[in-house]
């Protein structure tokens, strides 16, 4: 390398550099064809799009897909059984998320918010160690022709909801508006919209 030519066959470099040929000190010299691609490739994926664009669209996806979950889950739309998801009989009683959950169904019951109405009996026995929540907007119902409704809030007696200290008990009433068909009606409880865990009571009505 040297800062003037020393033959004829040295090469000036971008560097403004002469280097003669074949040294080793020489540095790599791309083909015309390949530097163009190189360029056409940095335009291309380079950092052309600011990173806060960028990380603003995948915090977008992110909200959406939890958005869809979460309203997917609170619709608690029956379908079909969710297999070890779903936790189905005819008993009043079932265990869910270490809660003892027991609904009697009813139409019409004394006390209703309405003269026609499905109701249930509701009793909840938190077993863990922690506090829980519970609400009525955890219920739906299922009709037998496939429509799903969820519980008239607040009416009087109903289960309400709020917090249930570790060994606590809360009673009260989950209602419903009654289409007037018979057949089989499907109680449904979903206490958490990111658990897939459901206790279905598959109640018969005449």
């Amino acid at each position: 390398m040297s800062d003037t030519s020393q033959g004829p066959d040295w090469q000036l470099d971008s560097d403004g550099k002469w280097y003669p040929p074949g040294s080793a000190g020489q540095p790599p010299r791309l083909p015309p064809s390949e530097v163009l691609a190189v360029q056409k490739s940095v335009r291309r994926w380079g950092c052309f799009v600011p990173l806060g664009v960028v990380g603003a669209i995948v915090l977008a996806i992110i909200v959406f897909v939890i958005i869809a979950v979460v309203n997917l889950s609170n619709s608690n739309f029956l379908g079909g059984l969710n297999g070890l998801n779903d936790l189905v009989g005819n008993g009043d009683t079932f265990s869910i998320a270490n809660t003892s959950v027991t609904a009697t169904w009813s139409r019409s019951p004394a006390g209703a918010p309405a003269s026609t109405s499905i109701c249930a009996a509701v009793k909840i026995i938190n077993h863990n160690n922690s506090t829980i929540s519970y609400n009525e907007r955890y219920w739906s119902l299922q009709s037998p022709n496939g429509t799903v409704v969820h519980s008239n809030v607040g009416a009087a007696g109903g289960l309400g909801s709020g917090d249930l200290v570790a060994g606590g008990t809360v009673a009260g009433t989950v209602c419903f508006d009654d289409p007037g068909q018979t057949g089989s009606y499907w109680g449904i409880y979903k206490p958490d919209p990111l658990n897939p865990t459901r206790g279905i009571w598959i109640v018969q009505l005449t």
